[in-house]
């Protein structure tokens, strides 16, 4: 899941989030952001339903699985 840590962090540089206002926003804490951008952890459910919800035209499946480049 390399292509989605890369692509978290850059979604919420892109939507002006902190991991702290992510989180919060996802119902999760800051550490939590933090252990799915550096790979220590997988995202729930509400985590993806959050970025939907942010941005409902971003392409899930190449969000969560598309190929590293």
């Amino acid at each position: 899941m390399k292509k989605f840590q890369k692509n978290l962090k850059q979604f919420r540089k892109d939507n002006n989030l902190t991991q702290k206002r992510l989180g919060e926003l996802a119902g999760c804490s800051e550490s939590n952001i933090s252990y799915l951008e550096s790979g220590k952890s997988t995202p729930t459910f509400e985590l993806i339903k959050t970025i939907y919800e942010i941005d409902p035209d971003i392409d899930l499946r190449e969000f969560l699985f598309g190929e590293e480049e």
